[in-house]
């Protein structure tokens, strides 16, 4: 499966989308990352899932794109981006987002 994949934390969050193992983390459960870098930094989320937040905070969200003039988020969400998913839009970065209650 493709997923966003965390290379470095400082000065700046950087990453990349690559191919992982699918994780069995399901949508709105705990998640956590591995080590940083382009072979270690996916999570353990499912297939369109993404894990946000950092240590007991950390739960698996569904991917969605910010950009998208129709949300694919459940109602009850918003479809926003976050420093450690997802790149910031730039050239050549992908403009990644993940669901989120409203």
């Amino acid at each position: 499966m493709c997923s966003w994949i965390q290379i470095a934390a400082s000065p700046s969050f950087a990453g990349a989308i690559g191919c992982v193992p699918e994780g069995d983390r399901p949508i709105g459960a705990s998640c956590v990352h591995g080590a940083l870098g382009p072979e270690t930094g996916y999570d353990n989320c499912v297939l369109g899932a993404v894990c946000v937040g950092d240590g007991a905070a950390a739960i698996c969200r569904a991917f969605c794109d910010p950009a998208a003039a129709t949300s694919t988020c459940a109602s009850s969400e918003t479809c926003t981006t976050d420093p450690g998913v997802g790149g910031d839009g730039s050239p050549g970065m992908p403009m990644l987002g993940a669901c989120a209650p409203t």
